[in-house]
């Protein structure tokens, strides 16, 4: 129960933050407080939410618990799945777009050697649903382990900060993002368990 209480702080903040104050400002703000450590760590951070961190996790299934890889591997193509039908059917604009326009890019800090993605693929962030989604099944699988849980979940929101930070999406992306991919993170579990019980 803490873990979801966690969890939906973490969305209604962002997301009352970006209705209220404003995305672009946020981000705005942000991107004038840069500051190097936070630099290296976003950059690093923000790839959990990529395809080689589905993979580990994965590999880590197949050698514990390999009963649970079929419903692992559904929820990853869920995942995917939705990210990718709400980004064309919404088709934000990415930060990168905004700023270009209101002609403020070249006046905000960004990170070193990476790039700032552009198009009209914002909401919802994907590398949140992702990592969100990872951070739901990692947590129910290891309930009995309340200090992993709590990594999942500072690495997931971790993520989430990152897109901010880097650049690439909005507060209220990262909000919708991470309780789409928190749904999607439970549920897939609830489906891995029964598949698990049904092969049995």
């Amino acid at each position: 129960m803490r873990t979801h209480i966690a969890v939906a702080l973490f969305i209604l903040s962002l997301g009352i933050a970006g209705l209220t104050a404003g995305d672009v400002p946020i981000s705005r703000y942000i991107a004038h407080h840069h500051q190097p450590y936070l630099d290296h760590f976003f950059a690093w951070v923000t790839h959990l939410g990529e395809a080689p961190a589905m993979i580990s996790v994965a590999l880590c299934i197949l050698a514990v618990h390999r009963r649970l890889l079929v419903g692992y591997t559904l929820h990853l193509i869920i995942t995917w799945a939705v990210s990718q039908s709400m980004k064309a059917l919404v088709a934000r604009p990415r930060p990168r777009l905004v700023f270009d326009q209101l002609q403020q890019l070249e006046h905000l800090q960004t990170v070193g050697g990476l790039t700032i993605l552009r198009g009209i693929n914002s909401f919802p962030s994907g590398h949140t649903i992702t990592a969100f989604a990872l951070a739901a099944f990692l947590s129910q699988w290891t309930a009995h382990r309340p200090i992993l849980i709590i990594i999942w979940l500072i690495l997931a929101g971790s993520v989430g900060l990152s897109r901010i930070y880097l650049l690439n999406h909005f507060a209220t992306d990262v909000a919708a993002g991470a309780c789409i991919g928190w749904l999607i993170g439970l549920l897939g579990y609830k489906f891995a368990e029964l598949q698990s019980n049904w092969s049995r």
